[in-house]
């Protein structure tokens, strides 16, 4: 049996609890072909050939969702595509704005002695938001 700290059990996993800022849903679509292959003990019926994919970003700024069909080079364009979403939206994550605080907002900060989430004790070097994403 655990003693002393390790004795107690204890929820840590800030990061978990935060909503995302962005999240892509997609959907391939594909069109089936039958096969008459048989490998060994294993009888391939049917092959799953792409043609297609749409997908939509859930985040703001509201975005169309993004539908795309081919008869080839679905999968290279699929991931051409959020490959490209990606890099837009860590453009976006990584925009610096000023916080709009209030003089009420800064006498909570003021007067706060834990952080709202981790629950950590605030030291004297103030900041108004610490990472809780990472480890």
């Amino acid at each position: 049996m655990s003693q002393g700290k390790d004795a107690i059990l204890k929820y840590n996993q800030q990061k978990f609890e935060q909503r995302v800022p962005f999240v892509i849903y997609a959907d391939f679509e594909t069109l089936v072909e039958k096969l008459d292959s048989t490998d060994g003990s294993t009888a391939k019926t049917a092959s799953h050939k792409p043609c297609g994919y749409s997908y939509i970003v859930i985040g703001k700024p509201h975005k169309q969702p993004v539908v795309h069909r081919g008869d080839g080079g679905v999968e290279a364009h699929f991931l051409a595509s959020v490959i490209a979403e990606k890099d837009q939206l860590a453009t976006k994550l990584n925009e610096v704005k000023p916080m709009r605080i209030t003089p009420f907002d800064e006498m909570i900060i003021r007067n706060a002695t834990r952080c709202g989430i981790c629950k950590k004790v605030l030291g004297t070097n103030r900041v108004m938001d610490h990472d809780h994403l990472t480890d």
